[in-house]
């Protein structure tokens, strides 16, 4: 074995690798390994991928009983801090969401959404360069990092109705 293999580092124990992947502060400890697209740290334990602050609540808590979630206090995904942690049901977590205004249904119209790719000011950029005879939807699509789909909606006013 390579001695700068990752293979003694996957053997070390799992509370050790979880600790060096944590830089705590005064208030939330964010996880610095890996993340997915929503800020959720993971890594990787017994051939899966395990969400970084479920696998702190287990080891710094207690267990987690099946069907339960483990929800943040602080609405920070990247944040795996124990006391920020807590335990609901998947409907308890969609409450707390809709209840702190994070939800993406029935929450803040667009640019206020937690989920929002654009602005208000993006949304009437597209109306009116879709107008242009030299711009495509498909190139303003690509510019916003936009499906034709969304963009479609877009300029329909399906989205972001709002915006006049």
């Amino acid at each position: 074995m390579h001695p700068n293999s990752n293979h003694r580092f996957l053997r070390a124990p799992v509370e050790a690798r979880v600790l060096a992947k944590i830089r705590p502060s005064a208030d939330c400890w964010l996880w610095v390994g890996a993340r997915l697209k929503t800020g959720y740290g993971v890594l990787w334990v017994q051939g899966r991928n395990v969400l970084a602050h479920r696998l702190m609540y287990s080891l710094f808590v207690g267990p987690i009983p099946e069907g339960l979630s483990v929800c943040h206090r602080c609405d920070v995904p990247a944040c795996v801090r124990p006391e920020h942690l807590f335990l609901g049901t998947p409907a308890d977590n969609t409450h707390d969401m809709m209840a702190k205004g994070r939800a993406v249904f029935g929450g803040p119209p667009g640019e206020r959404s937690g989920a929002a790719k654009l602005t208000d000011g993006d949304v009437r950029d597209i109306r009116r360069r879709v107008l242009d005879p030299g711009v495509t939807r498909a190139q303003l699509a690509r510019e916003y990092g936009l499906s034709f789909t969304s963009l479609d909606a877009v300029v329909q006013r399906k989205t972001w109705r709002h915006v006049p």
